[in-house]
């Protein structure tokens, strides 16, 4: 049992088609204040994901359909992760946290 606490700060949905996008171009939410960590649910097709602020490919990592995310560590700049799909569009559920 963990004794360290996590805040969540909230959740949001991103469509992942054929043009790179990142977290934070989220209409809802976006990354709020405060988030260093997020696990993303990807379902519907696999994608492609780039994690230095450059834009996806289907070149760049692939990320299976049904899969996680987990950036759980603290030492990401989420803002820099870009997203694009593989060959169909897909839905990422993100949640956030501190």
């Amino acid at each position: 049992m963990s004794n360290l606490t996590r805040t969540g700060l909230g959740s949001d949905t991103l469509a992942v088609s054929s043009t790179s996008i990142g977290l934070a171009s989220v209409a809802n939410i976006g990354i709020p204040n405060g988030a260093a960590r997020a696990t993303i649910f990807v379902t519907g097709a696999a994608i492609h994901m780039e994690n230095d602020g450059s834009d996806a490919t289907t070149s760049s990592q692939l990320v299976r359909a049904e899969g996680r995310i987990h950036l759980e560590d603290g030492r990401y700049k989420l803002n820099q992760f870009r997203f694009i799909r593989n060959a169909a569009d897909a839905t990422l559920y993100v949640s956030y946290s501190d």
